[in-house]
């Protein structure tokens, strides 16, 4: 079915083969997965965009190169692609002349937006004062919208703040209540 509609010239149906190729494929799918993905691009698909620079930033399948990675994720944003938020977010933490400010305000736009990883992230970056000063109560109130969108990343850390006490009361109860949500959902770390 996909093979059929990426040879109709479907930019969904060549992004999600391509996903699935750089996820479960071998070394000749993953490099047809950047072909398809370079095709879904030139027909303007926004999420092709954000997967292709995902692509780049992460240098398996290809040269890790940044500015391609920001260049396809600022088409992508412009197409207001949810994941390019973020994704646009972490680009800017992996650079190598790393902009914690400009990556704040990607990570809050992600967050405003619904991205409960991205308010997650949020709060780790109030937490650790990148692109901002420390801020464990901010931090607290971050993982805890995540926590309440189902995010497991985000319900493990809120967990451990109510069960510690760091950004405001300690809450022994409510903090194993979350750590045990977000073990339940396979969060080890």
């Amino acid at each position: 079915m996909l093979d059929d509609l990426v040879r109709k010239g479907s930019a969904d149906g060549m992004r999600t083969l391509a996903r699935y190729y750089l996820r479960d494929g071998d070394k000749t799918q993953r490099k047809t997965a950047l072909d398809l993905l370079e095709k879904a691009v030139a027909l303007g698909d926004g999420n092709a965009m954000r997967t292709l620079a995902d692509v780049y930033v992460a240098g398996r399948e290809t040269k890790r190169d940044f500015a391609k990675a920001e260049s396809l994720l600022d088409q992508a944003i412009a197409q207001d692609i949810l994941a390019a938020y973020r994704s646009k977010a972490l680009l800017l933490l992996k650079m190598p002349d790393t902009r914690y400010d400009q990556a704040m305000y990607w990570m809050k736009e992600a967050a405003s937006r619904g991205n409960a990883r991205a308010m997650a992230d949020v709060g780790a970056m109030y937490e650790q004062g990148k692109g901002v000063p420390v801020d464990e109560s901010e931090a607290r109130i971050w993982y805890g919208k995540s926590a309440e969108l189902g995010d497991s990343s985000g319900a493990r850390r809120f967990g451990q703040s109510l069960y510690m006490g760091t950004g405001g009361p300690r809450d022994v109860e409510n903090g194993v209540k979350w750590l045990e949500k977000s073990a339940a959902a396979g969060e080890t770390d």
